[in-house]
């Protein structure tokens, strides 16, 4: 079950939310780096949602068998050259 698709996707959904709460965190706090600590965890939390993404298009396109499945980038995924010759409500969405 570790390399279902699906437990990537959630993840990276989970790690999102630890950046997003470090984020207010470090919004709220008054250290000396705390411009710094925003922004990392503003990267941070932008990066596993990308990651998200990524994974919940690779669970679609594995499901379809699409030919573009092992794509390492969402915009590869998410094209309409993808859309019209494989359409798929979830990608469409």
């Amino acid at each position: 079950m570790a390399h279902e698709l699906y437990t990537r996707t959630n993840q990276k959904i989970f790690f999102a939310g630890l950046a997003l709460e470090s984020l207010r965190k470090a919004e709220a706090g008054e250290a000396a780096n705390a411009q710094a600590l925003v922004h990392a965890e503003r990267e941070a939390a932008l990066f596993h949602l990308y990651g998200a993404v990524l994974g919940l298009c690779h669970e679609v396109a594995g499901y379809y068998k699409l030919a573009e499945a092992n794509a390492p980038r969402v915009e590869l995924l998410l094209n309409q050259a993808v859309l019209q010759s494989s359409p798929t409500p979830e990608l469409a969405e």
